[in-house]
């Protein structure tokens, strides 16, 4: 796990007055093309190869340009899925000494549950990097979520993709829980799925039993045949998407603390979703033994994690 601590008395007692952010930006590098819109929530609104999208097209409208659901990919700080019954229970400490419970407002239009935590549906601040790629900045002042954080997306090119870099850091006085993640969509088609995973979380439709299934994961699954939309534990830090048809692969890598993945396959739509992050649905609910990725962050602390994206074309492939 990447964990740093800011200097003591360093933490910002609140959040700067952010700059106006550009509506959409763009990358274009070798033969790659990334747009983000820091605005919508710091999402990615297209990524491509030769014209040839890797991302789902986006679908934004003139009249909604800023609706994360219509782009291509959006952060998941400082949780993702779903909060069960909009709340939990958390303490600090493991003996549980000051639990406390934690109710939260629902964040999404049509959606009575709140999802994927806060910075998704707030605007960004962007600024450039020495290297080339931007950076993007969201301050989080306490709310149903009554926590101050900052989180932050770094999207790096490189000559076979670009690695994003995701940081939650807790600039608030006491201790917070949380986690990380990202909500990629990939452009369907004829897509291929390879991951390797120790199994799944028991999901609507499966008998009863516990909450865990084994499960080897997906080699060269056919996206079209899996209806899923469900958490997997145990990802060994590897998915290949393969398109045979356009004879290109692209591959997402990522270690510790993103050890789990959601995979969302809805039938008959353009896109699925093959998401890193570092815990499992609805983990701050969880009471079992296993761990689920849920984790305690200080003031003053940082959890950050690193996902690479490379693409190939096969021989022969111009």
């Amino acid at each position: 796990p990447c964990w740093w601590r800011t200097p003591a008395g360093s933490t910002p007692a609140g959040k700067p007055v952010p700059a106006p952010a550009p509506e959409r930006i763009a990358l274009q590098w070798h033969d790659f093309y990334l747009a983000l819109q820091p605005a919508a929530g710091g999402s990615v609104a297209a990524f491509t190869w030769r014209d040839q999208p890797l991302f789902r097209t986006e679908t934004a409208t003139p009249e909604s340009p800023a609706e994360p659901l219509a782009l291509a990919g959006f952060p998941l700080i400082p949780f993702a899925s779903r909060m069960t019954g909009n709340r939990f229970a958390w303490s600090p400490r493991r003996d549980g000494v000051l639990q406390r419970e934690i109710l939260l407002t629902p964040n999404m239009p049509g959606e009575p549950l709140a999802i994927h935590g806060q910075s998704w549906r707030h605007p960004w601040i962007a600024e450039n990097t020495a290297a080339g790629g931007y950076r993007l900045t969201y301050h989080h002042e306490p709310d149903s979520w009554p926590w101050r954080y900052r989180a932050r997306q770094t999207f790096t090119p490189h000559p076979n993709g670009f690695s994003l870099a995701l940081e939650l850091a807790n600039t608030d006085r006491t201790p917070m829980p949380g986690g990380l993640g990202w909500h990629p969509y990939l452009h369907r088609g004829d897509a291929h799925l390879t991951a390797a995973v120790a199994g799944r979380i028991r999901g609507t439709g499966d008998p009863p039993g516990g909450r865990r299934l084994p499960s080897p994961g997906f080699v060269s699954a056919k996206v079209d045949q899996l209806n899923l939309d469900h958490g997997f534990y145990d990802w060994q830090g590897v998915v290949d998407v393969h398109w045979p048809a356009r004879g290109l692969h692209l591959t997402m890598t990522a270690a510790s603390p993103l050890d789990h993945l959601i995979v969302y396959t809805p039938p008959a739509a353009p896109y699925f979703c093959v998401e890193p992050v570092s815990h499992l649905p609805d983990a701050a609910n969880w009471r079992d033994p296993y761990p689920n990725g849920w984790r305690t962050v200080e003031p003053g602390e940082s959890l950050c994690a690193t996902i690479g994206i490379s693409v190939r074309a096969e021989q022969g492939i111009d």
